[in-house]
Parts: C-alpha cells; structure tokens; sequence
C-alpha cells in the first residue's frame, strides 16, 4: 500500500481491513514520499515492528512539502536511523494517537524531525505515549527546526513523553531552532541523559515555545 502510495503523485488514504490484528514485522522502513494518511484501528490492535533493521517510518518528499499522516498504531523495535520509530526530513508532519516504545536511533529513539531542505515543515504530536526509546543523543523526541517566520513549527497535545533515555542532550524532547509552538496537556516524566535536560532541552527557538497545562 505505501508503495502504491508513493507511486501515486496525489494524497492518498491507507486504511487497515477489519480483523486484521498483530505484529507486521519489516524487513526495511516504510519510506513515504508523498502525501499519505495512514489510518490504524488503534494502538493496542497493531504493531508495525522495524526488526531493528530502519526506522519504521521514513519520511522524505524531495520535490516539495508532503502532507503525512500516521494515527492508531504501536510503532515498535526501529533501529539504525536518525530516529528509531519515526524519522522525518521536512514534511507537514501529523503523528496521533500512536505509542511509539522500544525503538533506538542515533539522534532520537522515538521521533526526529528535521527541516532538512529548509521548507516550512512542521510537526505535530497528539494523544500519543512516546515511552521506552533510546536514543544516542535524546531519548525520546529530537527536533531540528521546524516552522518559519509566519508558521509555528511544533504543536504536541495531549501526550506522555516518559522512561526514554539519551546520551546527549533531553531525554525525553530536544528542541533547536523552533519558530515557535506549543506543549499542552501533555506529561513529560522519568526521561534520563547523560549530559543536560533530563526532561526537556532547548538549543535554541527563533519565536517562543509555551509548556501549558503540562507536568
């Protein structure tokens, strides 16, 4: 389906038939490259397992800015990337409703972002728990720049950040070069480092970042 999708030039929908259940285990990531919503039954019904191989998730558009959507799903055991469960080189970026755990990268084990060809990317995290990762520098969320002058770059909601473990900087979120965002509502718990921000780091933001409502 993800191939059929990158094939396709315009958005598509991936959605899972009902009864399927499990572990789909991979043997390379699920690179997207257009716009694609892929919609799970829930977290607790499917697990994509990168098999220490990938990341599970990779997200590129080299001609441009891909919408790219990933809800309902535990995304579990990536390895060998930028970051473990989801690594992204500048696309509007939506992750909701997932539980990304057990994965490990070289910058992040759950999530990194990157504005990697200095487009108007952005990254937003709902209802999800990013728990359990491992990362060589955070442990669980590496952000990169995100956003421009006119767009905020960040948005997590309603999420648990916690148990991840780094050997850099921000165990649970690090944060460079953000035009800007918001944390609300959210959990960021029991994140280890071994240098600075046990919790949170914060290289640098061009516009301001508000924690509201948030533990």
């Amino acid at each position: 389906a993800v191939d059929a999708a990158n094939a396709n030039p315009v958005a598509d929908t991936i959605v899972f038939a009902a009864g399927v259940s499990g572990t789909i285990s991979l043997a390379h990531a699920l690179y997207l490259q257009h716009s694609v919503d892929i919609q799970g039954p829930g977290a607790a019904v499917i697990t994509i397992d990168g098999n220490d191989i990938a990341p599970v998730f990779y997200t590129r558009d080299a001609s441009g800015l891909a919408d790219i959507s990933i809800s309902g799903l535990t995304v579990s055991g990536g390895g060998g990337g930028q970051g473990g469960g989801v690594t992204s080189w500048g696309d509007h970026v939506v992750l909701d409703h997932l539980v990304i755990t057990g994965n490990h990268g070289t910058y992040a084990g759950g999530v990194y972002f990157s504005n990697y060809d200095g487009d108007t990317s952005t990254l937003t995290i709902r209802n999800s728990t990013i728990d359990d990762n491992e990362g060589s520098n955070s442990g669980g969320v590496y952000i990169e720049s995100a956003g421009d002058d006119n767009t905020p770059g960040l948005l997590i909601e309603g999420t648990t950040i916690s148990g991840n473990s780094g050997d850099g900087y921000g165990g649970g979120l690090y944060m460079a070069s953000i035009y800007g965002g918001v944390i609300r509502n959210s959990t960021i718990s029991g994140n280890t480092v071994t240098d600075n921000g046990g919790g949170v780091a914060v290289y640098s933001t061009v516009h301001d970042v508000s924690i509201e409502n948030s533990t």
